[in-house]
């Protein structure tokens, strides 16, 4: 379904790359043998510990520099 309004058809686009991204992350968590929710949480802890320790060496070398 296409729709003049720019706004309703990017929310479209949107639902669609939802389900791509979907089905690729259970394709994911079938081959690590783990379902979905899990694979989400691991993926999302890993994430934020990374930029946790990205930001937290950017601002103790920042304090250092006085």
């Amino acid at each position: 379904m296409t729709y003049l309004d720019p706004q309703l058809r990017r929310q479209d686009e949107k639902v669609a790359l939802n389900d791509i991204e979907r089905g690729r992350g259970k394709k994911a968590a079938v081959l690590a043998g783990r379902t979905w929710g899990e694979l989400k949480r691991e993926l999302i802890n890993m994430g934020v510990q990374k930029i946790l320790e990205e930001f937290g060496e950017q601002r103790s070398a920042g304090s250092h520099e006085g």
